[in-house]
């Protein structure tokens, strides 16, 4: 746990060119770091962040902060990631969901575009894992980190470490995947996809160019609902709301706007999870995601797994819907099958995908296991 105030941190690239081969100038990604450097530059933990999350993976900013960054309770001196042992780092993603959020630094749709002064809407161009570990690359460098001695990630940032494995193999001696593979397939394509719609459907939305007029916030929301009832599980539902009414006196019997408090509560938390994000950064992130394939650039996905020198950690959730167990079991027995030192950890959880954050103590002895093996 982190006592002390936390500071963030802006990297500036200058001129970034991304995969598809498109150039945007004056870029950023805003990064906070914990514990210190060794003198050799190899103790780093690098943490990539998931969908929805930021850079503020532990401790405040301010006193007066209500939360502590999500995984304060694992980051600090004598915890699972010891910042006594550690130099740990976490930034901000390239279209960082909060975009918004007065403590998030991202480049993205929402961005001015110094050459035309408007936002870049969707003139942004689409990017893939692989341009978010090379700004990260460029970020670790400027911080004199010579070698990761971790890269670990929970959902959109496990997919993000995997990637790690493949684009500076011989700057990664660990990867810990947390509920993600190394591609995204079918069915979470789809997901994805379903997840986009709403947003596209709002007539605010505009194509994108929304920006000084109101914003596409219902379209917005529903995606944002919708992406919370696929983040858990059929057993979450069931315990937590079962059929309570939304209000007691209130039959859904009786009238179209009687709802049911699930129904209630995760419509209103679709509104408040989106009100310091962005619609056009939820596209682009779910393009992202989408778009997840390690093999990309090689001539097979066993190739691209054939130059992973890392050693991998794998964990998945027994009740997730996203990456369900046969999926990650698949890919788990590619890595092994191509020569890679992989490890494979469930964790039982009947919270579905978010198990991997709100279970997270489950896999506490596995993580350390790994970490000192």
């Amino acid at each position: 746990m982190i006592t002390e105030l936390v500071k963030k941190m802006t990297f500036s690239i200058g001129d970034f060119t991304f995969q598809c081969g498109k150039k945007i100038n004056d870029f950023k990604m805003g990064y906070e770091t914990y514990g210190t450097l060794n003198e050799e530059g190899t103790n780093a933990i690098f943490i990539c962040a998931f969908h929805s999350s930021t850079s503020h993976a532990a401790g405040k900013y301010r006193e007066t902060d209500k939360k502590s960054g999500y995984w304060d309770e694992i980051i600090g001196p004598g915890q699972l990631f010891d910042t006594d042992k550690y130099f740990i780092i976490s930034s901000d993603n390239i279209s960082n969901l909060q975009a918004f959020d007065p403590d998030v630094v991202t480049t993205g749709p929402s961005s001015i575009n110094p050459e035309t002064g408007t936002h870049y809407a969707l003139d942004f161009p689409v990017f893939t894992t692989r341009d978010v570990v090379n700004v990260q690359y460029q970020l670790l460098r400027s911080l004199n980190v010579k070698k990761l001695a971790v890269v670990v990630g929970a959902s959109l940032g496990g997919v993000n470490a995997f990637d790690w494995a493949v684009a500076y193999p011989d700057y990664v001696e660990r990867v810990m995947s947390l509920a993600a593979a190394p591609v995204c397939d079918d069915w979470v394509i789809e997901l994805e996809s379903i997840w986009m719609d709403p947003i596209r459907l709002d007539h605010r939305w505009n194509n994108g160019n929304y920006y000084g007029k109101e914003a596409p916030v219902d379209g917005f929301a529903l995606t944002m609902k919708m992406l919370t009832v696929a983040s858990y599980s059929a057993d979450w539902a069931k315990e937590k709301y079962g059929r309570k009414w939304a209000n007691p006196e209130n039959d859904p019997a009786h009238a179209m706007d009687n709802t049911f408090l699930i129904e209630k509560d995760i419509t209103d938390l679709g509104y408040v999870r989106s009100k310091f994000g962005d619609a056009n950064h939820m596209l682009y992130l779910n393009k992202m995601a989408l778009l997840t394939d390690l093999g990309r650039g090689f001539p097979t996905y066993e190739d691209a797994l054939k130059t992973i020198k890392a050693k991998i950690l794998m964990v998945a959730v027994s009740s997730d819907q996203l990456f369900p167990l046969h999926h990650m079991k698949y890919h788990y027995e590619k890595l092994l099958e191509e020569g890679v030192k992989a490890e494979y950890f469930v964790i039982e959880s009947r919270l579905g995908h978010m198990g991997i954050l709100l279970d997270m103590a489950k896999m506490f002895p596995t993580i350390e296991k790994f970490l000192n093996s």
